[in-house]
């Protein structure tokens, strides 16, 4: 299992109670619920700079958990760092309204620049976007392209969805039938 994987089985089974802002208490012992243990810690005071990607995790426990303020605030830390998957999550948040206001050319725009960073999850969400027409203009070959590039870098999901004549019913299933455009 690589260190990225193993981060967020961490951060998931962390998140909930044991991320909750509980005040730090001094006990003869030293203190407990220590600043640095926190969401907030991470999101406000950790240095993102030091090129560790795996701390960028907290900010998909900080979004799972319903955090997206300082799940917002990881990510453009990581992004700022040049963490490539904190492109993908910044389009997430923008696209379904998490912590920002829901915008789907701004969600795209951050897929674009993931995938022009040859991050493989960039360039499958990119080419959904294009598929649909989320964000962007339509454009099929285009968006086949770009599935075809993330295929090729063994990303499954877009092998599935080449499988499947790039049907994006089968990567969202209903997605555009229940999103109100």
């Amino acid at each position: 299992m690589n260190i990225f994987c193993a981060a967020a089985i961490v951060a998931m089974s962390l998140s909930g109670p044991a991320f909750a802002a509980m005040d730090e208490v001094e006990t003869a012992d030293g203190i407990l619920n220590p600043e640095e243990m926190t969401l907030n810690y991470f999101a406000n005071h950790y240095d993102f700079k030091n090129g560790k990607s795996t701390a960028c995790m907290y900010g998909y426990a900080a979004t799972k958990s319903g955090d997206h303020v300082n799940g917002n605030k990881i990510f453009d830390k990581c992004v700022q760092s040049g963490v490539d998957a904190a492109y993908a999550w910044k389009s997430y948040m923008y696209e379904n309204g998490y912590g920002v206001e829901q915008n789907f050319e701004t969600a795209t725009d951050w897929s674009k620049r993931s995938a022009d960073r040859g991050y493989k999850v960039g360039e499958y969400n990119y080419g959904l976007s294009l598929l649909r027409g989320l964000g962007t203009p339509k454009d099929i070959e285009a968006g086949k392209e770009w599935i075809n590039k993330s295929a090729a870098k063994g990303f499954l999901d877009a092998q599935k969805l080449i499988d499947a004549d790039y049907d994006t019913d089968v990567a969202i299933p209903d997605a555009d039938e229940r999103r109100v455009w």
